[in-house]
């Protein structure tokens, strides 16, 4: 189990397949973020500047490195939300979408990319239940999904420091899965898709490549 505000300073053995790094934030925040190469799981958990959990999230990882669909969780291992992820035909991320615990789209994150294959500046929508249409947020805003870096083609966050290992004032941390990743019929229809045609939702095997 994940103990709340501990300040155990030796982490549990770790696999050798297994990549532990400690990222600080610049609120005084950290994630400790823990990737299996063998399973494919690779776990954040985030704590404020008290040392006390404050989420936690797990994401499915497929052989080419690429984040394909996760969970994020509170401190409880209550279910917050849902997130998937869809690519281009040149295996580049073209949507981040988001549902909350019942299943339904609450934002979207699009990134383009120009004729060199430079990512553009992405754009978000968020949806409200009742909206009949999704609304337009500055995408700039939105916090980082994924804060492990390298992962769907993302570097480090700037104004975050990040180190190998685990921390050293960090509280100790199951090496049991948050919560296995369920499955579920997503709401998507055509019209989420306007667009791109190529995004690719893929519903695998959790190390299909």
């Amino acid at each position: 189990m994940l103990f709340l505000g501990s300040t155990e300073t030796l982490l549990p053995a770790r696999e050798p397949d297994q990549q532990v790094r400690s990222i600080y934030h610049k609120n005084g925040s950290k994630t400790l973020s823990e990737q299996n190469r063998r399973t494919g799981v690779l776990k954040e958990y985030t704590y404020d500047k008290r040392n006390v959990l404050i989420a936690q999230k797990q994401f499915q990882i497929d052989r080419k490195g690429r984040a394909r669909r996760g969970q994020i969780f509170d401190a409880k291992e209550k279910l917050l939300a849902r997130v998937e992820y869809g690519f281009d035909d040149f295996g580049r991320i073209e949507e981040e979408r988001m549902f909350d615990a019942k299943g339904n789209v609450i934002r979207r994150m699009l990134y383009r990319y120009d004729s060199k294959g430079k990512q553009l500046r992405p754009v978000a929508y968020t949806y409200q239940p009742g909206q009949q249409a999704p609304r337009k947020v500055n995408a700039a805003k939105i916090p980082q999904t994924i804060l492990t870096p390298n992962i769907n083609g993302f570097g480090e966050i700037p104004g975050n420091r990040y180190e190998e290992g685990g921390m050293r004032e960090a509280p100790g941390v199951s090496t049991r899965p948050i919560r296995r990743l369920k499955s579920h019929v997503s709401r998507l229809s055509a019209s989420f898709f306007p667009y791109s045609r190529r995004v690719v939702f893929h519903r695998t095997t959790p190390r299909d490549g």
